[in-house]
């Protein structure tokens, strides 16, 4: 289970386009598999963001709830 925290400077989490709202996602994300799930602080900075993951949160099928990944799938999407 994931449960994101505030995020901060009002960027918002947001997914499937090519913006600050995916890429503060993908920072986020990047942080969790950085920590083996133990980071959940808010705030990464989106530059931060693995690109692998960034792709992932702009690409469409996040948006259509088709694309789903735990810890080991973002892990290994950092290995790409």
């Amino acid at each position: 289970m994931l449960s994101i925290l505030p995020q901060r400077e009002g960027r918002g989490y947001n997914v499937a386009y090519s913006g600050g709202g995916p890429s503060t996602l993908a920072a986020y994300l990047t942080q969790l598999a950085d920590s083996d799930g133990q980071n959940t602080a808010a705030g990464a900075s989106y530059e931060e963001a693995h690109p692998a993951i960034r792709a992932w949160t702009q690409g469409g099928a996040v948006e259509r709830g088709t694309n789903e990944l735990s810890l080991g799938g973002l892990k290994a999407l950092q290995q790409t």
